[in-house]
């Protein structure tokens, strides 16, 4: 399946994810990358655009580290991945086609119907929802599969 967002959108997505589990501690980018499994010179630089959006903040120094500057209960998905992904909405052709929009393409409306659907849900969805996706997951791969 095709991704819809960008690699670093997606590590800064599971960085979130880590960083949502214990949000009022600040954490370094070395011990997310570590519990995520991302790499961390890319991570970086994704985390730089939500701390410049205010979401997080960054501390130098001992003790410092990536911590929410807001509530991650009110941040939306939606509003982390604009402030990554900055073309994310842009509606693009689903066949790749530079001239869509210009011409007719028979895909071109269900399309446009999916990137709605796909950012009600993000608007929907808050950071701390990552959170709870993260517990559901490690519950079930710690039991046996049947």
């Amino acid at each position: 399946m095709q991704n819809i967002f960008s690699q670093g959108c997606q590590y800064a997505l599971r960085a979130l994810q880590v960083m949502a589990e214990t949000p009022k501690k600040a954490l370094t980018v070395v011990d997310v990358c570590m519990t995520a499994g991302i790499p961390e010179h890319f991570t970086r630089k994704m985390l730089q655009p939500l701390v410049r959006r205010g979401i997080l903040r960054s501390t130098r120094g001992p003790g410092g580290g990536f911590s929410f500057a807001r509530n991650p209960s009110e941040v939306s998905l939606l509003e982390v991945v604009v402030s990554i992904d900055t073309k994310f909405g842009d509606s693009q052709c689903a066949l790749g086609k530079p001239d869509c929009r210009t011409s007719y393409c028979s895909l071109d409306e269900d399309w446009q119907q999916i990137e709605l659907d796909c950012q009600k849900m993000l608007r929907r969805k808050m950071i701390s929802d990552l959170a709870q996706g993260s517990k559901v997951l490690a519950d079930n791969t710690s039991s046996p599969i049947s």
